[in-house]
């Protein structure tokens, strides 16, 4: 558990590259809520900041990792623009405030009541290259490219004589290098072995090695709450009401979102602590956690809440 009080940018500029494993953060949305909010020049600087942001995110960020990003209805278009940029957008996701004290003065708005807010879900999988072609990042998976191809050159056929030799009659997934590169199947590797031999081969690894390795290296997405691109989740309120913070997010949907996209023992990063939500998600299911926050009154509340977590 490591919290900072300082300037996120100034603090992300000194953290290691491919550091952590997931980001999940709350921006400033830009003259919502809270007086954080009206700390820029105009709504030009506050996009220049995010995307000043977006690039220590995409420095910092895991090559398997995921990035999450709350953003307001009315400004999230304008920062997934920018997002879009560097990391592969998985989903625009909706939550939706199941208790909302919105809803009690629904008549009172000139237009449709606003209960939700939108989460970005990034991942750094994949590039947009040209006419927004996606590809995968050819650096991932480098030990099992490296091992496949080692296969390939002791097999030493072309694709289309493996293929007859195997009696396939379409392409084999371990030999493909480019964007669509995949494990082979169980199946598939016990034939490479029956017809081909490579249990010979100097450095031979066994299925289950493989598919270990593959496993921890992918991006974690594991959908144990069942969630879907609309969540509905409560904003928690009787635990919000607790601490002195503008934009408290719920424990609940936090805790849900690390756990979708995280192991145990993994890291997790917040830019914009505030009150400390996502660093009291990450002790109770046991991930580590990075927090900066710049407000040291926010800081102090935070780090106290977290204090009193971790001694529970």
């Amino acid at each position: 558990m490591k919290l900072i009080c300082g300037d996120c940018l100034c603090v992300m500029r000194d953290m290691t590259d491919n550091s952590v494993d997931a980001i999940i953060t709350d921006p400033p949305y830009f003259q919502i809520k809270g007086g954080f909010d009206w700390n820029y020049k105009d709504f030009n600087h506050y996009l220049e900041f995010i995307e000043q942001c977006a690039v220590e995110w995409k420095r910092i960020l895991k090559k398997n990792g995921s990035l999450y990003v709350f953003a307001h209805a009315k400004r999230v278009a304008y920062i997934q623009v920018i997002l879009d940029k560097y990391f592969n957008l998985e989903n625009n996701l909706v939550w939706e405030k199941i208790e909302c004290q919105t809803r009690m003065g629904i008549n009172n708005f000139r237009c449709f009541a606003p209960i939700t807010e939108r989460i970005l879900f990034y991942s750094r999988e994949v590039e947009r290259i040209g006419l927004g072609e996606i590809k995968l990042y050819t650096d991932n998976f480098t030990t099992l490219r490296v091992y496949f191809k080692q296969v390939q050159e002791f097999i030493g056929l072309g694709e289309k004589a493996k293929r007859e030799e195997l009696g396939h009659g379409g392409a084999i997934s371990c030999f493909r290098f480019n964007s669509n590169w995949n494990m082979p199947t169980d199946e598939t590797y016990a034939q490479l072995i029956a017809v081909f031999g490579i249990d010979k081969m100097e450095g031979f690894r066994k299925y289950e090695s493989l598919r270990l390795e593959y496993e921890s290296l992918r991006r974690p997405f594991n959908n144990v709450h069942k969630l879907t691109d609309v969540i509905k989740h409560s904003q928690e309120s009787h635990i919000s009401g607790q601490f002195k913070h503008d934009t408290i997010k719920p424990l609940g949907l936090i805790t849900k979102l690390i756990e979708t996209s995280t192991r145990k023992g993994d890291i997790v990063f917040d830019p914009f602590m505030g009150s400390g939500t996502t660093g009291i998600a990450c002790k109770n299911t046991q991930r580590e956690f990075i927090g900066i926050e710049l407000d040291e009154e926010y800081f102090e509340m935070s780090r106290q809440r977290i204090d009193l977590e971790l001694l529970l």
